[in-house]
């Protein structure tokens, strides 16, 4: 197993606006985890309310301020502070501040890269159609109408647009 990773720039990343998720571990430990670094910018609503089947994850809060939604509750995490997210259990996250966020996200099991590495191949043209055979695929079920009551309840704009 090489003990030597490749520099930031060279690993896997997905971005769609100003949300990026970087992939820092792959399927480390035969599959058992993966690590990414996640970057928002300020005042952005990371995406919809959302429910992963398969994965649980904690988010460590590296720099700025992030305010996650898991289930009803709402958690603000500072940096060096950690929220669960826990399979079955909708949540999404965002950044309230005037400066970008960065925190980094340990997924069990691991694979979740191959969910970004697609969802970065998505064309706009048949977005909504490839979106849908993600979530049957990956076991992740997006509630789409979030987003028009979080970003207006918060006053935050959605990373992506």
């Amino acid at each position: 197993m090489p003990t030597t990773k490749p520099a930031r720039s060279q690993r896997p990343a997905f971005t769609f606006g100003d949300l990026a998720f970087t992939t820092l571990e792959p399927s480390a430990f035969s599959g058992a985890v993966s690590i990414f670094e996640v970057d928002l910018g300020a005042s952005c609503l990371s995406g919809p309310l959302h429910v992963h089947d398969n994965e649980d994850g904690i988010s460590y809060v590296v720099s700025g301020k992030l305010i996650f939604q898991v289930g009803d509750d709402l958690l603000e995490a500072a940096a060096g502070e950690s929220v669960l997210l826990p399979r079955d259990v909708p949540h999404t996250f965002w950044n309230p501040g005037q400066e970008p966020a960065r925190a980094l996200d340990i997924v069990t099991p691991g694979g979740l890269e191959n969910y970004y590495a697609r969802l970065g191949g998505i064309t706009p043209a048949a977005a909504m159609e490839q979106l849908a055979a993600m979530e049957a695929d990956f076991g992740i079920h997006m509630e789409w109408d979030s987003i028009e009551t979080l970003t207006a309840r918060h006053g935050l704009r959605l990373a992506a647009a």
